[in-house]
């Protein structure tokens, strides 16, 4: 299975590189009308793609319960192999996922091409449900676990000699890189076609334009910046979404801003996405408030749907449960 896997990471790998050589496909500025040509590599690109996923997925649940082995006894070979075929899997999911996204967003007529296929091996709207299935903030939030408790096995359990026994040394040095190659999708520049989430909401700071100036400079100024899985606010070598915001928006000497508490969580000051929209519920209708309103995009997971929402609905959203989308 440990063999079994590294391949499926790397036919993904090959088929992601091979797909990003196709300059002229993918061209942002200016992408053609497809071809025949281009039609007949997509479909045999994402056949393999999504078969490859559909495996790695399986592989990812089949070993998902790598906890209920005891790492300290006769079990410890069984749940570190368990815990690295199946995040190992995850990674490669999600690695390949963005960069997909990430390259197919230069060409809609590429995303409605796939989205149209249906036969034996992809269903109808493949593209659609890969993006939203892979690149959401829970298969975020597993990233950042999975990396802290792989530290763990590391410095804390000390299992990483002992894992060149279980011949898992290979599949754990691939995972090191997948989650390098992970980091360094931190803070990028992207059109707004390619974001994804539950809900959508825009606030414009009240702010006059010299400070908003500062502000994206300040942004700029972390691009390239790798992502912070421990999401620590302390320092800015690596950020989270919400540290970039912060970060660019925050108040000194010469240069005016917003002021967003952070949040202790977990022994760390952080700042949860809700809790900017918590903000501006505090502060509506004040005189001083640091906020308005713009848009909401609402979501109704049943009819697979977005639409365009009011602000009252917004204010009440703040108080949902993390998962009311899958609800509805």
């Amino acid at each position: 299975m440990m063999l079994a896997t590294g391949r499926k990471w790397r036919a993904l790998g090959h088929w992601c590189a091979y797909l990003e050589q196709q300059h002229p496909l993918f061209d942002a500025e200016a992408a053609p009308a497809l071809t025949a040509d281009n039609e007949r590599l997509l479909r045999q690109a994402w056949q393999s793609i999504y078969s490859t996923a559909f495996a790695l997925d399986g592989i990812r649940a089949l070993y998902e319960d790598w906890y209920r082995f005891d790492p300290s006894r006769s079990q410890r070979s069984l749940h570190v192999r368990s815990f690295l075929l199946s995040f190992g899997a995850e990674t490669s999911l999600y690695d390949h996922s963005t960069r997909l996204v990430s390259l197919m967003g230069r060409n809609s007529d590429a995303v409605k091409f796939i989205d149209a296929l249906q036969d034996e091996i992809i269903p109808q709207n493949s593209f659609s449900r890969f993006r939203e299935q892979l690149q959401g903030s829970q298969d975020r939030a597993r990233i950042m676990a999975g990396t802290q408790y792989l530290h763990w096995l590391e410095h804390g359990l000390r299992v990483r000699d002992e894992a060149q026994g279980w011949n898992c040394e290979r599949l754990w040095n691939e995972l090191e890189i997948r989650l390098a190659s992970i980091e360094q999708q931190g803070v990028l520049l992207n059109t707004f076609t390619q974001a994804s989430g539950d809900y959508l909401v825009a606030l414009r700071p009240r702010l006059n334009k010299v400070a908003k100036a500062q502000a994206i400079i300040k942004a700029f100024s972390h691009l390239d910046k790798p992502y912070d899985f421990y999401f620590d606010f302390a320092t800015d070598h690596a950020l989270v979404c919400t540290e970039l915001l912060w970060r660019s928006y925050r108040p000194a000497q010469g240069k005016k801003g917003l002021d967003i508490d952070l949040v202790e969580i977990a022994g760390r000051h952080t700042l949860p996405a809700n809790e900017i929209a918590r903000l501006f519920v505090t502060e509506y209708n004040q005189p001083d408030r640091q906020l308005d309103f713009v848009l909401f995009y609402d979501a109704d997971e049943e009819k697979g749907s977005s639409f365009e929402s009011t602000e009252q609905e917004f204010i009440k959203s703040v108080e949902r449960l993390k998962w009311s989308f899958l609800q509805q």
